[in-house]
């Protein structure tokens, strides 16, 4: 089993509260979790930095759905 990394950075279209931010990481985490994918997700001023981990089948699905 080969791992891959993604590391990507985004900029928002708006800027989040806390309650929206929580709503997209409950998903990401449930989704992930399910799918064997690991990282880690950063939210500072409306951009976003994304680590994703994990078989490259299962990271591009994750990143597609992104």
């Amino acid at each position: 089993m080969a791992l891959i990394h993604v590391i990507y950075i985004s900029t928002a279209k708006k800027l989040y509260e806390s309650v929206e931010l929580e709503s997209i990481l409950e998903s990401a985490v449930r989704y992930n979790t399910t799918h064997a994918v690991t990282g880690m997700l950063l939210y500072v001023g409306g951009s976003f930095m994304q680590v994703l981990e994990g078989e490259e089948s299962s990271v591009d699905a994750a990143f597609a759905r992104i």
